[in-house]
């Protein structure tokens, strides 16, 4: 994004010329885990010092006026991204804060249960169980045989576990991007199912490692089916 926040349309090509002119990383260092903890552009990092300049010469005009137009701006952008309405971009720090601020606010009464697979990121898995000794809800983790012949086998795994354990399934957890190991998950066909077998059922997409890797399509059809995007 532009210091006057729009949104950049040029192309950038990938490879070692773009990581040596737009990264700070250290040139005799291979950042292999840009996942858990990485970096962002120059350019992102001077349009932030860029808007804490403007913060800090007028705070007050900043907090009550100055914030809101950014904010708005921003939302905007990403919603363009990733084709969604505007009206249902909310900005929050990270993944991790959005997804904790779902799982932990939910309506869980003892004996319910969460499903996700085996590769579901560490700090999802973290959160609900957390929430396991505070509430007594129940982890349902579908485990993920590798290698994967097909996608199909996701949707095989879901299905199943919903036939045994019906309404008990509160909330289903998929990734869009797994991590370890890396796969795209057919997020909108899990989604479907879901719905399809339970349609009362919660289901959240962590999206945290696709934006800029895949296409993201968050339009109404695919909100029918996933509740949450983070």
């Amino acid at each position: 994004m532009s210091s006057d926040g729009e949104l950049c349309a040029t192309k950038i090509e990938f490879g070692h010329k773009l990581l040596n002119e737009q990264f700070s990383l250290r040139k005799d260092l291979v950042n292999l885990n840009h996942g858990s903890f990485g970096t962002v552009p120059k350019f992102v990092m001077a349009n932030h010092i860029e808007n804490l300049q403007v913060q800090e010469s007028f705070p007050e005009t900043w907090f009550r006026e100055t914030i809101y137009e950014v904010i708005s701006k921003s939302r905007e952008a990403i919603a363009q991204l990733v084709h969604a309405n505007v009206e249902e971009i909310v900005l929050v720090e990270n993944a991790s804060y959005a997804v904790n601020s779902i799982l932990r606010s939910f309506p869980f009464e003892k004996g319910d249960k969460v499903l996700v697979f085996s590769s579901a990121y560490r700090m999802v898995t973290d959160c609900l169980r957390f929430i396991v000794h505070s509430t007594g809800i129940e982890i349902l983790e579908l485990p993920i045989p590798y290698p994967l012949p097909s996608s199909s086998v996701l949707l095989d795994l879901v299905r199943e576990a919903i036939s045994t354990h019906g309404s008990s399934i509160k909330v289903a957890v998929f990734s869009h991007i797994s991590s370890m190991p890396t796969m795209v998950e057919p997020v909108e066909e899990l989604s479907r199912l879901c719905k399809a077998m339970q349609p009362d059922m919660t289901v959240l997409i962590d999206g945290a490692h696709a934006p800029g890797e895949i296409d993201i399509n968050l339009s109404r059809d695919f909100l029918e089916s996933a509740d949450y995007y983070t």
